[in-house]
């Protein structure tokens, strides 16, 4: 079971600044990808950037561990769709082609971080 994050302890600048790096290859990925992108393509890149984008715009002052850990959680599953498209030619054809989607179970799983789990249990079995 994950620990919850201490919101008392505060997240230094330089973590901060890492996780910033770290999003903004991803982040430009999901433009590009999103170009012509198909149905469940166009939601789980979509809400996953927003799930990293938002906590990383809050004020500093204001930016707790929760959210960092929150970004970094969409960080990992948005990678892991990536290295999916990556690894897998006719899922990433299905995947990038408008109106379609490989397997049609974003209507069904509403968290994209556990569409991401299921995508990747089912491609990688």
């Amino acid at each position: 079971m994950e620990r919850a994050p201490d919101d008392h302890k505060e997240v230094s600048e330089a973590e901060r600044k890492s996780l910033e790096d770290e999003a903004r290859p991803l982040l430009e990925r999901v433009e590009k990808e999103r170009v012509g992108g198909g149905e469940s393509l166009l939601r789980i890149t979509g809400n996953l950037a927003q799930g990293i984008q938002g906590p990383l715009m809050i004020d500093p002052a204001r930016y707790t561990p929760r959210m960092h850990e929150l970004a970094t959680i969409n960080i990992k599953a948005l990678k892991t769709y990536f290295a999916l498209l990556d690894d897998f030619p006719d899922f990433a054809e299905v995947e990038r082609t408008p109106g379609r989607s490989f397997f049609d179970l974003y209507h069904e799983i509403s968290d994209p971080r556990v569409l991401v789990a299921e995508y990747e249990r089912r491609l990688r079995a």
